[in-house]
């Protein structure tokens, strides 16, 4: 039985050992991401969806209209979002 146990601790510091390295790996992968991007973009994440030209075509106009950026009234959708459920608006 003690063999079985020492085996299971082996697996289980190996599946720790990769799960390290892995999240190393990924810090650096960021890291080297964010480099490259300017510096407005630097710490954010980029949110996407798939919708119906006529979405995009609308967001757009409300850009137009009122004389913001695609972000900022995408910002302005998703503090309302937040807003309905509680949260506060940070977007």
């Amino acid at each position: 039985m003690q063999q079985k146990k020492d085996l299971a601790d082996i697996f289980s510091e190996k599946k720790e050992q990769e799960k390290t390295a892995l999240e190393v790996e990924s810090n650096s992968v960021v890291a080297a991401a964010n480099e490259k991007l300017p510096p407005s973009r630097q710490g954010k994440r980029c949110l996407t969806g798939w919708f119906h030209p006529e979405t995009h075509q609308q967001v757009r106009m409300i850009a137009a209209k009122e004389d913001k950026t695609y972000e900022q009234v995408l910002g302005d959708g998703l503090n309302l979002l937040f807003e309905k459920h509680g949260m506060p608006p940070i977007a």
